[in-house]
């Protein structure tokens, strides 16, 4: 018989306490049922999106005992059901509930994550038909040695939680027909409260049905409204970081130790929602699967109008007083000195279909994070105009092709007389400078956090991306891309004193470049936004710019930006070309141009790579591939600019076969008996119709000596990826060791030619990557003699997959030979010997060293972290995960510094 039960709230004032309160609220964007006298579980809050309305009725239903007629989410039956609770969410993921409520599934399987959170302060007493278990039944007996031999009331939820695990759909309360048949099924967190955290016997069973659940390793403890708090805050974290598409990261150090972190952005494409995570990496080099903090729920909870530091550029006014923050003018047509110019505001006037609306400062308000206007606020459509997209998670938009970058002390050890201002006093001054990350997002805005903290230090809104701001807040906003480019810092010279300068393109958001001073972290708000914006750079020349400007010394004496001129520039020349620019200033020194490409076949020119040929600290060469194959070389060794100009006799250095596409940025190393070996690989991922190319592409390594003759590929000794084998469920790759003998078993292909030969006579390496529609599309890294690289696959099947998959790439830097080294870690040991050569059906009794391991999601560019001789590639892939892959280390950590001989 139902009974009434009352019940004293906790003091957090929304859970009762007690073994009374047997249903667990289960979320998944706010819904919950309660248990009935029937053993099953009743639907009184579907599914929905965020809105008020949702909100509040979640607020009552967790509200205290009311009249007994009214649904609420708390006991009403004599046991506790759990089995039949999650039956009652299978079948309403499965097939709706009743004539009214649909399937909350939506969507085909990996285009949709669905989770469930089974909270109780009790064991299993209920079954599925509302009668008592024996009480037999509930018990769990340890067993000898460790482990539990579970009852068959905790047997019965184990297989409940297992069965949500996958979720056929069927009959009519479907949201689409197409979905019936087996989709994606529901991951179960679990929280125990009350007594039963107190109980081995249950903590062991709850821990087993989070397991099962797949969500959560293991349960979570409410033992108080503290840490009932901090499961729920860590659960919706985890889901969003399982919904959420990976991007870039960055690493904080070179070394683990104390204090040392990973920064991931990722992205929702379900709102286009961003964020930035923290995660702590232990004195082993384990990476945490906890955050530490997360930015975008930290930009969500600062106050937008007197908490967030939002700053932007004024065209119109002097350098050095081109900063002003991101406000409404008081008259936008007769604006002040710190004010909008009148372009910007009537930009911000218009709506998404370009008619002005007279809505800038409302548009404006939204932009700087207001939610007041957003569509999930109106309460009884139509609503009063204007109405904005809503953005339920928070304000921070998606982070997708920006690498965060991580500032902290100045660290580019710079000789004292370098400058008329010895570095080191500029070092000393900000040894403890505020850590910063710095990351653009596609919210129209380039972002620094507190890298302790998470919140948001300041944000800086490009002039370039006005024209396109109000796209942002339509209400069928399709995503677009706005200050997406990766930034550079790093520390020059100017004025007379020594700079931290940060510079950024903006890939497919906007055509330019822009410069901010981020010397002084303290000092970062709106009222000192004057000091902080340098410049923005546009010419009809310069196209999107999609990788990093390099910020180096030149030889006319200045320090300089210098920047490929990117893709769909809008001149009519369709030619790539290389810009060099004032650091200072912003003023254009000199473009150089390639003369490849034409209006009717545009060409492009990626991101650029720099190198001192005499130890000056002052950059004389640079190099850069373009979209038609050319990898070409620039010649900066004159102190008169207007001398520089292509390097190679007008030539390139060398040129793809059939113009494989080079939309990264070449690394390069010396090569043994003078010159450099520029390190790349080849392949395009820019436009829609690039996921489907399945032209070969390949990796290459080329030697410049001076000569002015282009490189031939017949000049080049070819390696091959010849075979794949599995061990311990990773697939790793086998290439060939072309050049001299192997120390692993020998295979077909190997020493083909003696090095000193190789040496002497050929002019670098290449491999053809084996995979249809392979590519390399993140720039390559020459590190302790090898190169790194990791390639990608795209899915062409679903348009729902994370991206398609990556193959993490190591060669022999010099010959591109598979290592004589341990490549990978393969069998877990932790250490690098033989035992970690895989039997491929080629190799011998012995195994052979790999070169590839594959990764089921598109990866980034690695980056290494290190300590002693073990060394981890940590990867962000497109699933939203971090991947470490153990390495060994044989050289210092990374950085980048200078020296003299002194005699």
């Amino acid at each position: 018989t139902p009974q009434e039960i009352t019940f004293t709230p906790t003091d957090a004032g929304f859970l009762p306490n007690g073994d009374d309160f047997k249903r667990g609220l289960f979320l998944n964007r706010g819904w919950g049922y309660y248990g009935e006298i029937t053993g099953r579980g009743n639907i009184v809050e579907a599914v929905q999106v965020d809105s008020n309305n949702h909100f509040d009725r979640l607020q009552s239903l967790l509200g205290n005992e009311t009249d007994g007629n009214t649904a609420e989410i708390k006991n009403s039956a004599l046991f506790t059901p759990l089995a039949g609770s999650l039956q009652t969410v299978r079948n309403y993921f499965a097939s709706g509930s009743g004539p009214l409520l649909k399937s909350p599934i939506t969507e085909a399987k990996e285009c949709q994550k669905n989770f469930v959170v089974l909270a109780t302060d009790g064991n299993p007493t209920g079954t599925t038909t509302g009668k008592q278990y024996d009480p037999k039944q509930w018990l769990n007996t340890p067993i000898s040695g460790g482990g539990w031999e579970w009852g068959a009331a905790q047997k019965d939820v184990f297989a409940e939680i297992t069965a949500l695990r996958s979720i056929t759909l069927s009959g009519p309360n479907l949201s689409k027909p197409a979905l019936a048949g087996t989709q994606n099924g529901v991951m179960t967190y679990v929280i125990g409260m009350g007594d039963t955290v107190a109980n081995a016997s249950s903590v062991a069973a709850l821990n087993e049905m989070a397991r099962l659940g797949g969500a959560y390793p293991s349960a979570f403890l409410g033992s108080s409204a503290a840490t009932l708090q901090t499961a729920f805050q860590t659960i919706v974290g985890d889901v969003l970081g399982k919904t959420a598409a990976g991007a870039a990261l960055a690493l904080n150090t070179g070394t683990w130790a104390e204090g040392a972190s990973v920064y991931q952005a990722k992205f929702d494409s379900a709102d286009w929602s961003g964020s930035l995570f923290a995660y702590p990496v232990s004195d082993q080099g384990v990476i945490s699967t906890t955050a530490t903090w997360d930015a975008g729920a930290k930009v969500k909870a600062q106050n937008w109008n007197t908490q967030r530091n939002i700053i932007t550029y004024k065209p119109s006014a002097a350098l050095g007083a081109r900063g002003i923050s991101f406000r409404w003018p008081t008259d936008p047509a007769a604006p002040g000195a710190k004010d909008l110019d009148t372009s910007q505001s009537a930009a911000l006037n218009r709506d998404a279909a370009g008619t002005t609306d007279g809505f800038g400062a409302a548009r404006l308000a939204y932009l700087r994070g207001d939610p007041s206007r957003e569509a999930r606020y109106c309460a009884t459509p139509p609503c009063a105009a204007p109405q904005f997209r809503s953005r339920p998670v928070t304000p921070l938009g998606d982070i997708v092709n920006s690498s965060p970058y991580y500032v902290a002390a100045p660290a580019y050890g710079y000789f004292d007389d370098f400058e008329a201002q010895p570095y080191s006093a500029f070092v000393s001054a900000y040894v403890k400078r505020k850590p910063v990350i710095y990351a653009g997002a596609n919210d129209g805005m380039l972002h620094a956090f507190d890298a302790t903290t998470g919140s948001e230090i300041f944000a800086y809104v490009p002039a370039a991306v006005y024209e396109s701001l109000p796209q942002l807040s339509s209400l069928n906003y399709s995503h677009r891309f706005y200050a997406d480019g990766p930034p550079t810092v790093g520390d020059v010279f100017y004025g007379n004193a020594w700079h931290t300068l940060l510079v950024a393109g903006m890939r497919a958001g906007a055509k330019g470049v822009y410069a901010l001073d981020v010397t002084k972290p303290a000092d970062f708000s709106e009222a000192s936004a004057g000091n902080m914006v340098r410049w923005e750079f546009q010419d009809a020349d310069l196209g999107f710019v999609f990788g990093q400007p390099l910020l180096v010394k030149t030889n006319n004496g200045r320090w300089s930006v210098v920047v490929s001129g990117g893709y769909n520039a809008g001149n009519a020349s369709g030619r790539a070309m290389l810009f060099v620019l004032d650091a200072e200033t912003g003023a254009l020194i000199k473009k150089i141009d390639t003369a490849a490409g034409s209006a009717a076949s545009p060409n492009g020119l990626s991101a650029p790579a720099a190198i001192d040929n005499n130890g000056d600290g002052i950059v004389d060469v640079v190099y850069a591939g373009d979209l038609n194959g050319n990898l070409w070389k620039f010649d900066l060794k004159s102190a008169t600019a207007s001398d520089w100009g292509l390097g190679n006799a007008a030539l390139a250095l060398f040129i793809t076969p059939g113009g494989q596409p080079i939309t990264v940025r070449p690394d390069v190393t010396r090569f043994p008996g003078g010159g450099y070996l520029v390190g790349f690989g080849t392949g395009r991922y820019l436009a829609t119709g690039d996921q489907g190319d399945a032209s070969m592409q390949s990796i290459y390594a080329i030697v410049d000596k001076g000569t002015s003759a282009t490189v031939a590929l017949a000049d080049l000794q070819q390696q091959s990826i010849v075979q794949t084998a599995t061990r311990d469920d990773v697939i790793y790759r086998l290439s060939t060791h072309a050049v001299g003998p192997p120390v692993d078993d020998t295979i077909t292909g190997d020493a083909l030619i003696s090095r000193p030969a190789y040496l002497s006579g050929k002019k670098g390496w290449y491999v053809n990557l084996p995979t249809t529609g392979e590519r390399v599309i993140e720039d390559a890294q020459f590190r302790g003699g090898r190169l790194i690289l990791v390639s990608m696959i795209p899915d062409t099947t679903s348009a729902c997959a994370t991206g398609g998959t990556s193959w993490l790439l190591e060669f022999d830097a010099l010959t591109g030979n598979r290592l004589d080294g341990i490549t990978f870690d393969t069998n877990a040991d932790k250490d690098f010997t033989p035992l970690d050569y895989v039997n491929f059906p080629a190799s011998g009794t012995a195994g052979n060293n790999v070169t590839g391991r594959f990764i089921g999601a598109v990866a980034s560019k690695p980056g290494t972290i290190a300590k002693g001789k073990v060394a981890y590639r940590v990867i962000s892939t497109g699933d939203g995960k971090d991947l470490s892959v153990r390495v060994p280390q044989s050289v210092p950590t990374d950085g980048r510094a200078m020296w003299r001989e002194v005699r």
